[in-house]
């Protein structure tokens, strides 16, 4: 899923091959996110509730939401927004948030602090066990 949403970023921003790109992600197990019912996940409410969270946290940390629609296809393939530097995803009950920045072997501390505000906030809605940091 990270491979899935640094590829969409590195589409979207023109990123020329070759170029150093430091990746991360925060991913968040939503445990009532899946429903023998049938109801579709993007209307399931701890969906909406961890995607508020993300939206405020990446707001407030400067990050901005692109206002342009996605296309079917990508959110087909489970893309939920992008934020400069950042890509929301889901597959499963798993809710992913991958951050790229180019020109750099490693996130900078405003996308690690993110990152990690991003991990308690949803750990502590969802439970600290389900959600899980990659460098």
């Amino acid at each position: 899923m990270l491979f899935f949403a640094c590829v969409s970023i590195l589409a979207l921003t023109g990123c020329m091959m070759g170029d150093s790109l430091a990746t991360g992600s925060v991913s968040a197990n939503l445990p009532h996110a899946s429903s023998s019912e049938g109801i579709q996940i993007r209307e399931n409410s701890d969906f909406k509730d961890a995607l508020r969270i993300v939206d405020d946290v990446l707001t407030s940390q400067g990050y901005i939401k692109n206002s342009q629609p996605l296309a079917p296809k990508d959110q087909e393939r489970g893309l939920v927004a992008l934020y400069g530097g950042c890509s929301v995803s889901i597959n499963g009950d798993t809710l992913t948030i991958g951050f790229a920045e180019f020109h750099a072997h490693h996130l900078s501390s405003r996308a690690r602090k993110t990152r990690n505000l991003l991990a308690k906030k949803l750990g502590d809605r969802f439970g600290a066990g389900g959600v899980t940091i990659e460098n």
